[in-house]
């Protein structure tokens, strides 16, 4: 409603002005006249900021609280400073390690280090005739182990030889009794076999006398019945007389195939043994073979590392003896650029766990607590406000901007603060008009009610303006509302 009256009231004293000119003629001098420009506006900080931490790390310390008073620089909040100390230390030694090397190559060897250098390659001479003769040794060592196991195998062999000719000549004897012993059976059971058969016919003559005697025959036919025991009976006794003499015969012959088995069976064993001690013998030979490669492997490759080592401890001697290369000399200055740059970086980087200050105000919000984790470019922690050079901004239509200046006194009402009156001056016209608001939007259609030379959306259109206080109260704050009046010229020509 303001605006519209405030307007209508604009409207009316332009309109009186253009009717001053028109009747008035070209002689008379132009006149000026205070126009009061009004407008509503809000109390603004020019400096206002929230401040986050530009790394990551867990709050150490928090410095200030809400409202506190600040100077520029003031560290307000802290962050663990460890990690970042740890590479400051890394690069400031890292620098110092590359402007060392500069130097070095700058200077050359010192005499200490060419000392060094015939001593490094002195050792490495001697590591070369080390392993030659180890090498040597380990070739001798190799040749009269190989004598050694060739000749455990070779008794081994023979052993089992001649355990093998005594096995087949036990082996012999012993099938040789087992004949003997068998004819010496064959001839007793032929004994036992012909002393049964006596014995038979001894029992059938001693029958027949019987029978003789028992019928009476003639004396003649038992005297021929007697001589035929007595024939019978002496082949029974030459009979038992030979089986006796078969069965001693047969016994002797069975005696030594004990002795031919205990015999057999102890070359067997020692046959068995022989085999195993030359499996055994053959298993060392073959074991010591690959442990003899092995070993000679070994040393010829440490003779051939010896040689290699002497060739690059020669190379690397001419190496740093020779004068630095340009490209060397420049990668080293490079070198040392880049860590005098990751100190630099090292060094922001221990700054950045400090949250200062950029300007002298007072602290609006604290968001921050010891031990809380924050990220890189995270939520601002801390909100930080300048409340000593406080401005108001306010907006004005298109007609009274043409009239604003800067420099132009300006009374400022605070309502928050009873109505207090403010002095102030116009600082700045912003010279591109304001975004279109919904508020703009309503006052352009009371605007387009109100004014009787039909003015369209155009009306609704304003240009905000900064004023600067010139003596800002106590109490006074951003955000709240002030009414605006601004004593400006505007130009007529009489009639």
């Amino acid at each position: 409603m303001r605006t519209q009256v405030k307007l209508a009231a604009l409207v009316l004293a332009v309109a009186g002005l253009v009717l001053v000119l028109a009747a008035s003629s070209g002689s008379t001098p132009p006149t000026s006249t205070v126009v009061a420009l009004t407008a509503t506006g809000t109390v603004a900080a020019p400096e206002q900021i929230a401040l986050a931490f530009p790394s990551t790390g867990r709050v150490l310390l928090v410095d200030v609280r809400v409202g506190e008073q600040v100077a520029a620089g003031a560290v307000l909040a802290r962050l663990d400073p460890g990690q970042a100390l740890a590479g400051l230390q890394t690069a400031t030694a890292n620098l110092a390690s590359a402007r060392a090397q500069l130097l070095q190559l700058r200077q050359g060897l010192s005499r200490a280090e060419r000392a060094q250098l015939r001593v490094t390659l002195a050792q490495s001479q001697q590591a070369l005739a080390a392993a030659d003769t180890a090498a040597s040794d380990a070739q001798a060592a190799a040749e009269q182990d190989s004598t050694r196991l060739q000749t455990t195998l070779d008794q081994a062999n023979a052993q089992l030889a001649a355990d093998q000719t005594k096995l087949t000549n036990d082996q012999a004897a012993l099938a040789a009794d087992q004949s003997a012993a068998n004819n010496a059976a064959g001839r007793v059971s032929s004994d036992q076999s012909t002393l049964a058969s006596d014995q038979n016919a001894l029992l059938a003559a001693q029958k027949k006398q019987a029978d003789d005697e028992a019928a009476g025959a003639p004396a003649a036919t038992l005297a021929a019945d007697a001589k035929a025991i007595l024939t019978e009976q002496a082949a029974v006794a030459a009979d038992q007389q030979q089986l006796s003499a078969d069965s001693g015969a047969a016994a002797d012959a069975r005696s030594p195939i004990s002795s031919d088995q205990a015999r057999v069976e102890a070359e067997q064993s020692a046959l068995a043994a022989d085999q195993d001690a030359l499996t055994v013998a053959e298993d060392a030979q073959a074991a010591g073979t690959a442990a003899e490669h092995q070993s000679l492997d070994t040393a010829r490759a440490a003779v051939a590392s010896s040689r290699l080592s002497v060739a690059a401890t020669r190379a690397a001697n001419a190496v740093r003896a020779e004068a630095p290369r340009v490209g060397t000399l420049a990668a080293a200055r490079a070198a040392v650029r880049i860590d005098r740059a990751a100190l630099a970086t090292a060094e922001q980087a221990v700054r950045d766990t400090q949250l200062r200050a950029p300007f002298a105000g007072t602290v609006a919000a604290v968001d921050l607590m010891p031990g809380q984790l924050v990220g890189q470019g995270g939520t601002a922690g801390i909100t930080l406000v300048d409340l000593n050079n406080l401005t108001v901004t306010a907006g004005f239509d298109p007609a009274e901007t043409a009239l604003l200046a800067a420099g132009q006194a300006a009374t400022i009402t605070i309502p928050a603060l009873g109505d207090r009156q403010i002095s102030g001056h116009v600082d700045a016209v912003r010279p591109l008009p304001d975004p279109p608001t919904d508020a703009n939007s309503s006052s352009a259609n009371s605007n387009e009610t109100a004014s009787s030379s039909g003015t369209t959306a155009a009306a609704a259109t304003t240009y905000s303006a900064t004023i600067s206080l010139n003596a800002p109260p106590i109490g006074l704050r951003p955000g709240m509302l002030a009414g605006v009046s601004v004593a400006a010229t505007a130009s007529t020509r009489g009639g």
